[in-house]
């Protein structure tokens, strides 16, 4: 093992950093991490998006069904009309 006069093992030595092919691994790693929660934030957002935009039509469904049953209501206090 080859050493430097102030650090000991040399900064060049093996035994002293990660192979390349180690940090590379760990740099993928990482990006993959980074990419998955990403993806998670985009569905989330998406899933959330979509539960507004069910919740708004379920309401304006609603909202048509109490107008046709008023207006129904109101139609069957007339005297009845030959259609």
């Amino acid at each position: 093992m080859s050493h430097s006069l102030f650090t000991g093992p040399a900064l060049h030595s093996p035994h002293n950093a990660p192979l390349i092919s180690d940090r590379r691994e760990v740099m993928e790693g990482d990006m993959k991490n980074v990419m998955a929660e990403r993806l998670m934030l985009a569905v989330e957002d998406a899933v959330k998006k979509g539960c507004e935009e069910m919740r708004t039509r379920a309401a304006l469904a609603a909202q048509a069904l109490c107008c046709a049953d008023a207006d129904h209501d109101d139609h069957d206090e007339e005297e009845p009309t030959v259609h």
